[in-house]
């Protein structure tokens, strides 16, 4: 029996809407240019509750302000049975999104016994970076067992032939490129097909193909606060839980330096706020203040000014060239520090202490947010555009239907 192909697109999460965040636009596009998509979700395969496990069964429900297409469906196997009933008519490449954890070994079994053909697509326009273990001996062990080694036994198996490797990996950042190219057994090994992607494609961000296609109103209408997410699972891995009143005194300050900034440049204050962030909790944070979830991109797009401590998000306010200022908070886990510093770093960012009062001249400081512009070149080249000005959302396109289909 001939069986016919199919795009999917794997995961492990509670809900589509942090995928939706991130990906809407490129779903959107596959979608018209694949017949279907299926969305697999394989939470039950997992052997273990890792920190990206949940609880209870998924929800199908999306934010408002999503629009599915009609060409999306859902799958939600829940044994192995399932799985192959699903499957057995169909030839499925899938574009994953799954981890390489010890929890998630079944699943990558599971793609090799069915030989899924894989791709990844890593176009959100940022970089890796080392996170520093601030929690107790046992637990960063069991931290380091279960994110680090996994990845490597992931490898081994996928080079033994156990676990599928992936075909092609998409990226928009040409940092592990450029570390290939310089350095001679990884060139070697690269050739040999022995990293777990056998190839690595260029392409622009997907924050770069919004831009192109996507004529969203360019203003200086706000001060936007992309805020710190403290009960996200794998920060609390790595750094514990949050200390109650290190959260008080960094809201404290935080609050008093926003509204500083709104009385300064006369400028009203939003809060964008993570997607696995609690919504209903945040806003108790900010009293009588904008808050926000799934709509940082929008909202960046109006701003005046964007202020953020460590997330990816704000890749589209460099891309823009908007005026940025990072964070920094004595009462925030040290990666939540040095994940800003290293947006500051390689974007030449400008950055400020909440405790910090504002006391110089509003126009100097206005100022030197605007210089700070002439240092985002090589940051948008890097991680953003690192494919001259072609869009990412064709090339993946082009090349699934070349390579797949």
């Amino acid at each position: 029996m001939k069986k016919k192909k199919y795009l999917a697109w794997i995961f492990t999460e509670k809900s589509l809407n942090k995928t939706f965040t991130i990906h809407f636009f490129l779903i959107n596009k596959l979608c018209e240019n694949f017949e279907k998509i299926y969305f697999i979700n394989m939470n039950k395969f997992k052997l273990f509750k890792d920190w990206y496990s949940y609880e209870g069964e998924f929800s199908y429900e999306l934010d408002n302000k999503f629009k599915v297409p009609r060409n999306i469906e859902i799958i939600c196997p829940r044994n192995i049975k399932d799985f192959e009933d699903f499957i057995f008519d169909k030839e499925i490449i899938a574009i994953n999104n799954i981890g390489r954890f010890f929890s998630d070994l079944k699943i990558h079994f599971l793609l090799a016994k069915y030989r899924i053909k894989q791709v990844q697509i890593h176009n959100i326009g940022f970089f890796n970076t080392n996170l520093k273990l601030e929690n107790s001996f046992w637990n960063n062990l069991k931290y380091k067992l279960h994110k680090n080694f996994s990845h490597k036994l992931i490898v081994l198996l996928s080079n033994l032939k156990l676990v599928p490797k992936i075909q092609i990996k998409f990226t928009s950042s040409t940092e592990i490129i450029e570390i290939i190219k310089n350095s001679f057994i990884k060139k070697i090994l690269y050739n040999l097909k022995l990293f777990y992607a056998k190839e690595l494609v260029p392409i622009n961000s997907s924050s770069f193909d919004i831009f192109k296609n996507i004529k969203m109103e360019i203003n200086e209408e706000k001060i936007v606060l992309l805020d710190v997410n403290f009960i996200h699972p794998e920060l609390i891995a790595i750094s514990g839980n949050p200390d109650k009143k290190k959260i008080t005194k960094h809201y404290y300050y935080l609050n008093k330096l926003i509204n500083n900034l709104s009385a300064m440049y006369k400028k009203e204050i939003v809060i964008c706020i993570h997607p696995s962030d609690n919504l209903e909790n945040k806003k108790k944070y900010f009293p009588n203040l904008n808050v926000v979830q799934y709509e940082s991109r929008e909202n960046i797009y109006k701003a005046f000014l964007v202020l953020f401590f460590d997330t990816s998000a704000i890749v589209d306010a460099i891309l823009l060239k908007k005026r940025i200022l990072c964070l920094i908070s004595n009462f925030a886990p040290e990666n939540i520090t040095n994940f800003g510093l290293d947006f500051v770093n390689r974007a030449g960012l400008l950055k400020i202490n909440i405790e910090e009062e504002i006391k110089i001249n509003k126009d100097k400081f206005l100022s030197k947010l605007d210089n700070a512009k002439d240092n985002y070149s090589n940051y948008i080249k890097s991680y953003i555009t690192p494919d001259g000005n072609n869009l990412g959302y064709e090339k993946i396109i082009r090349i699934l239907k070349e390579r797949f289909f």
